[in-house]
């Protein structure tokens, strides 16, 4: 039997803990708007919705005149800045332009602009509006004090005259917020997925991070268990018998579980085995050896990669790659 199936015991640091729970959650967005006949808005809502339920965010949608930015703008990498802004004869309002100038100097805190401009649906064609130098200038201003900007993207919605009379061409309407829509949540998607993965060094550091999760799931299930018995068993998590919680509130559980006890270290073990059919929660990546045949290293590898491992590893044979401890690496990415 392979190591990757032994049960181990693993020290897990209260502050590490604290840590990996920061990284993954707790992230703050604040988003500033100006708006006048709502499509502004209309896209910050649509990014607010999306951080709060899939990247587990705390998200504010302010309008910029009734912005607190000394406030509500932290200097941390999980504080994320969002301005969302109308294209006015094609850049950006000068009203937006001096709220940016007067935004106080952070030096690690992510930044995003994005521009909405006017869109129009003649007969099948969808012909796109001009940003002109909008977004590039707010970038730009937020870059010299200190933003890290993470991206832009400017998005097609109503133009004013039809958003004023919606009547005259409600389907146009429609199709045009149809089509904004998916562009405007893939573009916060990616810049959501840029902070906050946890990439694992070695198979044993994913054992370990992935039996967090399940122990968090015991805490809950179980409130009164001991120290002592917080483990994880072979079979554990594909029998379904805890709830399906997030990772945030698993890792509060486990911390929650060792304020109670007065524990700086929590001192368990696990047995749990990873192969293909495995739901990882914890984990976006890991960095790892190429592992010897009919070993749970690899089934541990196939379940993570899907049927793709098999090529990695053809390459790997065809190249005259080095297997095992001392040998080449990989950096795999969901």
């Amino acid at each position: 039997m392979t190591e990757s199936c032994i049960g181990r015991r693993h020290d897990v640091n209260a502050r590490l803990l604290q840590r990996l729970i920061t990284k993954m959650t707790d992230r703050t967005v604040t988003i500033y708007f100006m708006s006048g006949t709502g499509n502004s808005y209309r896209v910050a809502s649509w990014m607010r919705d999306y951080c709060m339920k899939q990247a587990n965010a705390s998200v504010a949608v302010t309008p910029i005149e009734r912005a607190n930015p000394a406030v509500e703008i932290k200097d941390s990498p999980d504080s994320l800045l969002g301005i969302v802004i109308p294209t006015h004869a094609f850049t950006a309002p000068w009203h937006v332009i001096k709220h940016v100038l007067f935004l106080p100097r952070r030096k690690m805190t992510r930044a995003f602009c994005v521009a909405t401009r006017a869109g129009l649906k003649l007969g099948s064609v969808f012909p796109p509006g001009l940003s002109g130098s909008g977004t590039f200038l707010i970038s730009l201003i937020l870059a010299l004090k200190g933003y890290r900007v993470a991206g832009v993207a400017s998005i097609d919605m109503p133009c004013n005259w039809i958003a004023a009379h919606p009547g005259l061409a409600s389907a146009s309407v429609t199709a045009i917020e149809a089509r904004a829509k998916p562009k405007a949540l893939e573009f916060i998607e990616k810049i959501c997925e840029q902070s906050g993965k946890i990439i694992a060094v070695g198979t044993t550091s994913v054992r370990t991070l992935e039996s967090l999760y399940w122990i968090g799931c015991k805490i809950i299930d179980f409130p009164s268990i001991e120290p002592s018995n917080l483990s994880v068993n072979q079979w554990e998590p594909y029998q379904q018998n805890y709830q399906h919680l997030t990772v945030n509130e698993s890792f509060k559980a486990l911390l929650d579980f060792m304020k109670r006890h007065n524990l700086r270290e929590l001192d368990t073990s696990t047995q749990i085995i990873i192969i293909p059919g495995y739901d990882f929660k914890v984990i976006s990546g890991m960095i790892t050896n190429f592992h010897q045949p009919q070993s749970t290293l690899l089934l541990l590898i196939a379940a993570f990669l899907g049927d793709d491992w098999k090529k990695i590893y053809e390459h790997a044979l065809k190249n005259n790659y080095r297997f095992l401890s001392y040998g080449d690496s990989n950096l795999y990415l969901k």
